[in-house]
């Protein structure tokens, strides 16, 4: 369809498909991107810029294989030409009337129909001399139509692409549709007036034009500003939405008492650190209240963040008030019922477990013990459940998105008269910007102190030409029949499907390797018995050696195991990885995690270093946002986390300013909504 038709009829909902040029094929390869509407493709931002605009004249040009050029001129000649092998040379002349240069380019016999004899043209690429003369080897081009480029001699935008879409193509659909901003296309402005003064920010629409078609880096930055003060900006607001409507319900308040945590803390065999100490002292202070606890305790694997838990639980169930813990897997629920039994078997509370596979009777009996165990299985018990007053979540952010919204909605629904203090666990160190950006609705304590008497884990990269002499070593290791060692398949997070089959096919492969040492394999396909099978053969040594996905990242708690081989740790996070090696150490021998990798870049392996010498997890979840993004730290599948296409989690004084501007918002908004009353 013509261009001209488009005018004043595009509208930002509207398929992109009605675009020109764009049809029922590209739209297809657009969807590969998340492209599907005109505003998706308007909000399909440069991943980074390509900056061409020296121009240098031709006599002032050397050859220089290193350097890149950018000349404008006219096309004086073209040819296709063979070379003695056959290969087809298109050769342009080039004047740009201070002198002339040729460009060359091998096997693109079409580009004589492209460039035509006298078209103005824009060049840009490295120089050789062939054949005695200056020459373009494989350079970019533009035809410059009516005075007209977007590609070269500017700042050009490169965007991010899918298979079948090229640059060039991605910048003409773009650039046609910000040049109808404020003619057929209208972009509603979302920041308040006052919002926009105080910070310095320009109008959306501005923003968009600046980002897309910049004139100077300046341009950019400004864009990047406003566009990544607002993702921040809502998100706060939401955050901060949340927070003050969570405030507002009636909660039971919980009277602590104080010889019972004496007595509690006395019973442990160990001497909780400072951090567990005071992360009990902030759930004590908030279900002591009359308002709903909604905290995070964040921490280092294996730093004790159940203890805080159970802290809280006793206090809650003495006062004759009931405790949920709710936990993602069947394993980690079956682990967390063991180690609370155990830390309250000197008192009077009662521990039931509540799984899928749980029989009748013994859901019944569940129902009504003072401290509840279970997986999401106890959503379809709610309306048995009776003075709920803690609802403990561990590893909340491995619930499914849409798992977590019910929990959070459920739980806040009748039978309770009072909405449970939430109380929510997490084994992956959060750094403090993603805390206030990603979780700024919920208080946070830190636990950063391991355990006293913890070996640091050894971690070695190991590279896959020596992976055979690590073979050799993990069956001297296995020697000793109380060892067991995990070894983990690559990462495959587009399919647990791809990811199960490469697990069998690393499992047979082993079973050759150590063909006299008991094997087994764990992947998350495995129905909930069959895997806790596996992992209490593992635990009890009928296993030696378990073949796994990354389904062991958390949960599998078994002090015999002290050694893990993770394969192509390069598809991990360093957070990711950390989890892993968390699995290892937790006994009293030395603990070895090794690390190898497929590929062998020099990024790759500065990585792997980087996690083999660093054992703090929240050193390596900062490496991690800085380096990768927030998807790195809890793993892209299922982390719910919004999607930031501009704003960067290091960027603190953005991120301070947007939480300021949200509160601020909120205020004015709550002032206005009390005069409309």
């Amino acid at each position: 369809m013509n261009e001209s038709n488009f005018k004043n009829q595009i509208d930002l909902s509207s398929s992109v498909t009605i675009l020109p040029h764009i049809g029922a094929i590209y739209g297809k390869k657009l969807l590969k991107l998340g492209i599907s509407t005109v505003k998706d493709l308007i909000y399909h931002f440069p991943l980074r810029y390509e900056d061409t605009r020296t121009i240098t004249p031709i006599k002032d040009i050397y050859a220089d294989p290193t350097k890149i050029w950018t000349i404008k001129g006219y096309v004086k000649d073209i040819t296709n030409t063979k070379t003695k092998t056959g290969k087809i040379v298109t050769i342009a002349l080039i004047d740009d009337r201070t002198a002339k240069a040729q460009a060359m380019w091998f096997n693109q016999p079409f580009l004589i129909s492209s460039i035509r004899k006298n078209s103005d043209i824009i060049l840009s690429g490295k120089t050789i001399f062939y054949r005695s003369k200056l020459t373009f080897y494989s350079p970019q081009y533009e035809i410059v139509y009516k005075g007209r480029n977007i590609h070269l001699g500017v700042i050009s935008p490169v965007y991010p692409l899918t298979e079948g879409i090229s640059q060039k193509w991605m910048r003409r659909r773009i650039k046609y549709v910000v040049d109808q901003i404020d003619k057929g296309i209208y972009i509603e402005e979302t920041l308040p007036l006052y919002v926009r003064n105080k910070y310095r920010l320009p109008l959306l629409k501005d923003a968009i034009k600046m980002i897309h078609t910049p004139q100077t880096y300046e341009d950019v930055l400004i864009a990047k500003r406003r566009l990544g003060f607002e993702e921040i900006f809502w998100i706060m607001v939401n955050w901060l939405k949340r927070k003050i409507n969570f405030k507002r319900k009636k909660a039971y308040q919980i009277t602590i008492d104080r010889n019972l945590h004496n007595l509690f803390l006395n019973s442990l065999q160990f001497t909780p650190t400072k951090s567990q100490l005071k992360a009990i002292e902030d759930v004590y202070s908030d279900i002591s209240k009359d308002i709903p606890m909604d905290r995070l305790i964040s921490g280092e694997v294996g730093s004790g963040k159940t203890l805080v838990a159970v802290a809280g639980a006793i206090q809650v169930a003495s006062s004759k008030k009931g405790v949920v813990i709710m936990t993602p897997t069947t394993i980690l629920a079956q682990q967390h019922y063991k180690t609370v039994k155990k830390l309250l078997k000197n008192f009077n509370i009662k521990v039931s477990l509540l799984i899928g596979d749980s029989k009748r009777e013994d859901k019944e009996e569940a129902l009504e013990s003072d401290v509840i165990i279970g997986t999401q299985a106890l959503l379809y018990h709610l309306d048995r459940l009776k003075n709920i007053a803690l609802v403990v979540i561990d590893e909340e952010h491995r619930f499914g998105v849409e798992q977590r919204d019910t929990i959070v909605r459920e739980m806040g629904k009748i039978p309770f008269i009072y909405t449970p203090h939430r109380l929510t666990l997490t084994a992956t160190p959060i750094p403090r910007t993603m805390a206030l950006v990603f979780f700024g609705d919920q208080d946070l304590s830190t636990l950063k102190e391991l355990p006293r008497g913890r070996k640091k884990v050894i971690t070695k990269y190991i590279s896959p030409q020596k992976i055979s002499s690590l073979y050799e070593w993990i069956k001297k290791y296995l020697n000793n029949k109380k060892r067991r060692f995990f070894i983990v398949c690559p990462l495959i997070e587009e399919s647990e499907k791809l990811q199960t089959k490469a697990l069998e096919t690393e499992y047979e492969k082993l079973k050759k390797v150590f063909s006299n040492y008991k094997i087994d394999k764990l992947h998350g396909k495995m129905k909930e018995q069959e895997k806790i099978e596996v992992i209490e053969k593992f635990r009890e040594g009928e296993t030696q050696i378990l073949i796994c996905t990354p389904v062991i990242e958390v949960g599998i708690d078994i002090p015999t195991a002290n050694g893990i081989l993770i394969e192509g740790a390069e598809r991990f996070g360093l957070s990711q990885l950390h989890q892993l090696r968390g699995r290892v150490g937790r006994g009293e021998e030395q603990a070895y995690c090794f690390v190898s990798t497929e590929n062998q870049s020099i990024q790759t392996i500065k990585r792997m270093k980087y996690f083999c010498e660093i054992n703090n997890g929240f050193k390596l979840a900062e490496y991690d946002l800085e380096n990768r993004g927030p998807g790195e730290i809890y793993g892209k599948k299922q982390s719910g986390m919004p999607n930031l296409k501009v704003a960067s989690l290091t960027d603190t004084s953005l991120i301070k300013e947007a939480k300021e501007a949200a509160i601020y918002y909120l205020k004015k908004e709550e002032k206005s909504s009390a005069v409309i009353c």
